[in-house]
């Protein structure tokens, strides 16, 4: 077995639940590799936080509103209808992604070139909240903003509160064979 994985799975012998951070405006389906890894974490008696479904009430139809011949306004719209409103409602996303990071064990963090500013302050609040963080990246390391791969990734990977994978097969089988998790 590998000694870094072997380590960090130490830490994660008690873990009951996981925040799973990653790009939602830039995907077009933002919730596939979240309801797989909920499924997964669900079998194996850990909660999962999901951005995607936990703010859905928040960007509900009858907040958004109905432009007056009827349509639906989109989020997108209330840059230029609403700003208050556009500003409200994505201010009380961040509060309660912030609060569900709070809660988590564990951060999951999915890094692949559809991730934005949200997911970036995520990964922040997490450095700064000094959560475990497993990282599924799917982009070269040249590829990662220069704020990132040095003040928080290379520091993360030194005092060894991260752990890097390739894919999400990879990943899940990590929690199979070092935390013995049911597979799904």
């Amino acid at each position: 077995m590998n000694k870094n994985l072997e380590q960090f799975s130490e830490k994660l012998k008690q873990i009951k639940t996981v925040y799973l951070a990653g790009g939602i405006q830039n995907a077009s389906m933002p919730n596939s590799w979240r309801s797989l890894l909920t499924e997964f974490f669900a079998k194996n008696n850990v909660k999962s936080f999901n951005p995607v479904s936990d703010n859905t009430a928040i960007f509900n139809q009858s907040v958004l509103g109905y432009k007056e011949d009827g349509t639906k306004i989109k989020i997108d719209d209330l840059q230029d209808t609403d700003e208050i409103k556009e500003a409200l409602l994505f201010r009380q996303t961040e509060l309660n992604d912030k609060n569900l990071i709070k809660k988590a064990d564990l951060m999951f963090f999915y890094y692949d070139d559809r991730i934005g500013h949200g997911t970036r302050t995520e990964f922040d609040w997490a450095c700064d909240m000094k959560k475990k963080i497993i990282m599924v990246r799917t982009i070269p390391r040249n590829k990662i903003a220069h704020w990132n791969k040095w003040r928080r990734l290379y520091g993360l990977l030194i005092d060894r509160n991260i752990i890097e994978f390739k894919s999400l097969s990879e990943a899940k089988q990590f929690f199979i064979d070092y935390l013995k998790f049911k597979e799904v």
